[in-house]
């Protein structure tokens, strides 16, 4: 298996990978199906794309097409479950695997800076490529399902995306870490754990209400984890975030309610207000 470092690690007996993906697929896009909260059946978040992505970056190039296999199937049984239509469920499996495909494509073998959270100039083409996988990805969506409407265009690129931005290097950083037997520390880990422990603190106090604007809260906690922690602080900080605001919304609670419109702006607002 080849790290994004550029080391490799041996990769024999790693023929239940794609299985493992497959399954992390499966689970993590039931429960963003359950929470449905965009427009015309996508979530305000997809998980699924970021753990794809990362599966596809750090495995060798003879195993990509078993993790997209295995990813497929998933994408078809967890659509299938949600009562999806048949054409729904092809047109939308097609789109999500599109995207992480194109992605990786565009990384590996077609960029010319190694892909880094940490440096600049490899954050820079992890992004540019996430932007243009999800745009391919909400085109395919969009003319394979027939839902040709600039608000489910926007919908599923702003899903797609937050799930590759916000997954993808909490995936990598762990996988790379245990891979090659890098652990935290009691003190990191515990600094690690107040830290994130905080941001849904108040994410909780944010989102579980519906009468003050406290939207800022959170940005505060995010900020303070990108200092101390890292990329890493910031995307898991964001996550929490994130999975904090989707529980909220089947309640019907959180700031987004203060806005005069209808579900969907409410949606747009909150997936707008993640990506930023």
């Amino acid at each position: 298996m080849r790290n994004l470092d550029g080391t490799v690690t041996n990769h024999e007996g790693w023929w239940w990978a794609p299985i493992l993906t497959g399954f992390a697929y499966f689970i993590t896009a039931g429960v963003s199906l359950y929470l449905t909260q965009g427009a015309d059946g996508t979530a305000a978040l997809w998980p699924p794309s970021g753990i794809m992505l990362a599966a596809l970056l750090l495995s060798p190039h003879k195993q990509v097409r078993w993790h997209l296999l295995s990813g497929a199937l998933a994408s078809v049984l967890a659509n299938a479950i949600s009562d999806q239509s048949l054409h729904l469920t092809a047109a939308f499996t097609a789109a999500n695997i599109a995207e992480p495909g194109l992605i990786a494509w565009l990384l590996k073998r077609r960029a010319r800076c190694r892909v880094s959270f940490l440096k600049t100039e490899g954050l820079f083409c992890f992004c540019m490529a996430s932007i243009m996988g999800a745009a391919a990805s909400a085109t395919i969506a969009t003319v394979l399902s027939g839902l040709i409407t600039p608000l489910f265009w926007s919908s599923w690129f702003l899903t797609v995306l937050l799930g590759i931005l916000i997954v993808t290097p909490i995936v990598v950083t762990i996988l790379e870490a245990l891979l090659q037997k890098r652990y935290f520390d009691r003190g990191s880990g515990l600094e690690i754990s107040l830290s994130l422990g905080a941001v849904l603190a108040l994410s909780i106090a944010t989102f579980f209400q519906s009468t003050y604007p406290l939207l800022f809260l959170p940005a505060v906690a995010v900020v303070y984890c990108v200092v101390r922690l890292g990329p890493i602080g910031g995307a898991g900080s964001v996550l929490i975030v994130a999975s904090t605001a989707s529980f909220a919304a089947l309640n019907g609670s959180g700031p987004q309610t203060l806005i005069r419109g209808s579900e969907l702006g409410e949606s747009l607002f909150v997936q707008f207000y993640l990506l930023t």
